[in-house]
């Protein structure tokens, strides 16, 4: 905190209004998937704690690489997660 306020380090700035974005732009079922993505989840937790079918699974993960640009589960966490 620098005079009262609250300081973000530039570099973290872009990634965090990309991050937002992107999230803003996921469904809410989506949202909760991406979050358990990141989470490192597997699908069988995710499926399992969604109380969700496998297939429903594939068609969330489908949209979500779609909208982020990322092609699997290992890129959405080197993109997104920490």
């Amino acid at each position: 905190m620098l005079a009262g306020d609250t300081y973000v380090q530039q570099t973290l700035v872009a990634p965090l209004f990309t991050y937002k974005s992107v999230f803003d732009g996921l469904t809410r079922q989506e949202q909760t998937v991406f979050k358990k993505l990141i989470e490192r989840k597997s699908r069988s937790q995710i499926t399992k704690e969604l109380n969700i079918v496998e297939r429903s699974l594939e068609n969330y993960l489908s949209k979500i690489y779609q909208k982020t640009g990322c092609k699997n589960h290992e890129e959405l966490i080197k993109k997104f997660g920490e």
